[in-house]
């Protein structure tokens, strides 16, 4: 997989609470997946979660073009770490369900929950 590296400054220093978000496309012509966005937040709240997700759609349509993205069928994978006993809820509202829907992307959520001070 070919990947553009567009991570944050500190997102190997991360640990839970934590959300981050992944965008994987597929090149039309050779179905090659491509990494066209990651995106990181120190904590797992739903607005960490929303605004990870908007951020990494931007970038992927920034890689990409807005208007070829959903030619490419990108999957965004939500990844959510958070301690144990900490409520593994999230809320996505309608206008991100639509942005998502917009660019023709599936959406892989995978949370994980770590005894506290685990990473």
């Amino acid at each position: 997989m070919t990947t553009i590296d567009q991570r944050t400054d500190n997102e190997e220093a991360l640990t839970p609470p934590e959300a981050r978000a992944l965008v994987i496309a597929f090149n039309p012509a050779t179905h090659e997946a491509i990494e066209v966005a990651r995106v990181a937040r120190a904590e797992f709240t739903d607005e960490s979660v929303v605004g990870a997700i908007l951020e990494a759609l931007d970038m992927a349509g920034d890689a990409i073009g807005l208007e070829e993205l959903p030619l490419w069928k990108p999957q965004i994978d939500l990844w959510l770490w958070s301690d144990k006993g900490q409520r593994a809820a999230m809320h996505l509202p309608r206008e991100v369900i639509h942005r998502v829907a917009a660019a023709n992307a599936s959406l892989d959520i995978d949370p994980y929950m770590c005894e506290p001070g685990e990473g």
